[in-house]
Parts: C-alpha cells; sequence; structure tokens
C-alpha cells in the first residue's frame, strides 16, 4: 500500500460559476509514509521501511499511523492515495488528547494505486494521527 495523505480545506478559491470551492492541500499534511516523516507502525512482525520513495507494504496485520496532524478548522476531506487489491483499508482519526477515534471511512480500492477521498470534518479543529489499517484475507497484501 502506498498511503499519502492530504487534507482539503474550504478556504480554498472558488470554482467557476460556482458555488463549490476547490481543495487545497493541508499545509503540514503527513505525506508519504516514511520513518523520516514521522509515521509509526503497529503490530507485523517483520515489518521493514522500504527505501526512500518506495511504495510501504502491509501484511501480518500491520496498521500505519501518521505524525500529528493539525487538521484545520475548515477541513472537509482528507485524500488517501493507496492500492487495496482484494483487501481494503480502515481510515482512522486517533485523536492525540486521547478522546476516542473517529472512524473516517473504508476504503476499497483494486491493484493499481487510486486516490480517494475521506471526511474529515467530524476532527476538524483538531490535532490526530491518521491511522491506516489494512484488512484483507488470509495471505492478502496492501
Amino acid at each position: 500500500m502506498i498511503a499519502f495523505a492530504v487534507a482539503a480545506a474550504l478556504t480554498a478559491p472558488m470554482l467557476p460559476g460556482g458555488d463549490v470551492p476547490a481543495a487545497t492541500p493541508l499545509p503540514g499534511a503527513p505525506g508519504v509514509p516514511s520513518a523520516e516523516a514521522g509515521w509509526t507502525v503497529r503490530g507485523g512482525a517483520g515489518f521493514a521501511w522500504p527505501g526512500a520513495g518506495a511504495p510501504v507494504r502491509l501484511n501480518d496485520n500491520t496498521t500505519l499511523v501518521s505524525p500529528d496532524v493539525a487538521v484545520p478548522p475548515e477541513a472537509q476531506a482528507l485524500g488517501v492515495r493507496i492500492a487495496t487489491g482484494a483487501a481494503f483499508a480502515v481510515i482512522v482519526a486517533e485523536p492525540v488528547d486521547g478522546s476516542p477515534r473517529v472512524a473516517l471511512g473504508t476504503v476499497e480500492t483494486s491493484a493499481a494505486l487510486t486516490t480517494t477521498t475521506v471526511p474529515v470534518w467530524r476532527v476538524a479543529g483538531r490535532t490526530v494521527r491518521i491511522v491506516i489499517d489494512p484488512v484483507g484475507a488470509l495471505g492478502e497484501v496492501v
């Protein structure tokens, strides 16, 4: 799985002829997962970070956790770039203040890398960690 996270904010310019604002990337978004960028993993005995810029592959019940992300009050969506194949991934916001986790969505794609969005308005204005938890059939890799 490659996970790339950016949030869309409503402070963006308006689209021509409409009242729907264009989304802009969240400043300070966690970006492409790497140990250098502050991402961590939970579980997954034997997990090893790939080389710089290489996709992160998760198996053996490995969960990917972003560094702290300050979600702006006007944030609406988070883009996740992921390939799940026969599996799917549950995306959760884990508030750093210890309050209950907030489910953002379930992502199911093909084996091809796909960017999809999940809503983040329920955690707007808070600092959270984005948790990407793959769920697959026995032996599947995300």
